[in-house]
């Protein structure tokens, strides 16, 4: 399967891991900059990824960032999902 994971702490961190573990294919974005993202996700046996591609081409989505910074995201970010 194909997973996007927009947040790469403790919660998003450990999804990437395990499920690219498990052999699914997981593109992670965070907010730091692209030579620490790509650091990250090779740590976490993802692959980096901007927000607005992290969404894009994937089965599913996950979301781990604090609430408040929902907002923050672009309105149409999502708009590309398949829809389930």
């Amino acid at each position: 399967m194909k997973i996007g994971i927009i947040g790469t702490g403790p919660v998003g961190g450990s999804l990437a891991k395990n499920l690219a573990a498990l052999g699914h294919q997981v593109k992670v974005t965070n907010t730091r900059q692209p030579t620490e993202l790509a650091r990250k996700a090779q740590e976490l046996g993802a692959s980096p990824a901007t927000l607005p591609d992290v969404v894009q081409d994937v089965d599913l989505v996950f979301i781990a960032v604090p609430f408040k910074v929902l907002a923050e995201f672009p309105k149409d970010l999502f708009r590309s999902l398949p829809p389930r």
